[in-house]
């Protein structure tokens, strides 16, 4: 199995506020400004990019189904790029946006797999890259009592200094994993673990689209 990460500025996606999300997992370019002012306003901008590519040689079946994965020899890629827009319209209000393309090949049409070993491979839908937008929503911070957090600057997070004890609205499109059942070491394939049954329970499919996407608003409490 080969896995191969790379990116300009890559960072993890920050879910809800974001205070409580896994570091960076690649360093900055030295000299490359991510986060800045444009007609007056905070913005800031990062990307990632991910390849994935599995195989496996050709192995004995006692049995073989419609919705059996193939015992032929088979491989499998997914390559993956997002860029990540973020602005301040006020002093606790953001939005932001991240346009994202996508291109690959499951083993067996995603079929033979109780846990997939390739969760970006729920996005592809063929060798030929499709552009969509991945998130669009608006984030209302309200704070509360409480010690004062500074939110660095990361993917989907303009640098902000936010109360401990907070309201947070979110609205638009964005994942339900952004909000809930979050976790900090596995839930996005693209940097963590690659195996679907590590994006969420194996019990039971989080209500969300093939590209994990949910339209509505959530409230968070931090």
């Amino acid at each position: 199995m080969i896995c191969t990460i790379f990116g300009a500025t890559a960072f993890a996606q920050k879910a809800g506020s974001g205070s409580d999300q896994i570091a960076s997992f690649a360093a900055p370019i030295d000299n490359f400004p991510t986060e800045g002012e444009f007609f007056g306003l905070p913005v800031n901008v990062h990307g990632q990019t991910t390849y994935i590519n599995q195989r496996y040689n050709n192995f004995t079946s006692s049995y073989s189904g419609e919705n059996s994965m193939s015992s032929q020899k088979s491989m499998s890629y997914t390559w993956s790029g997002t860029l990540f827009f973020g602005a301040r319209l006020a002093q606790n209000t953001d939005i932001y946006f991240n346009p994202e393309v996508v291109s690959g090949v499951p083993f067996s049409d995603l079929s033979g797999l109780g846990g997939f070993s390739n969760g970006e491979a729920t996005k592809a839908n063929g060798a030929q890259a499709k552009f969509y937008s991945a998130r669009a929503f608006l984030r209302q911070t309200f704070n509360q009592e409480g010690n004062k957090v500074l939110l660095e600057n990361e993917a989907n997070q303009i640098t902000q200094t936010v109360s401990s004890n907070r309201v947070v609205f979110t609205a638009g499109q964005f994942s339900t994993l952004d909000i809930f059942d979050d976790s900090r070491y596995a839930k996005d394939p693209r940097i963590q673990f690659m195996n679907w049954g590590n994006m969420t329970y194996l019990a039971y499919d989080y209500a969300a689209t093939a590209r994990a996407w949910r339209v509505s608003g959530a409230s968070a409490i931090g």
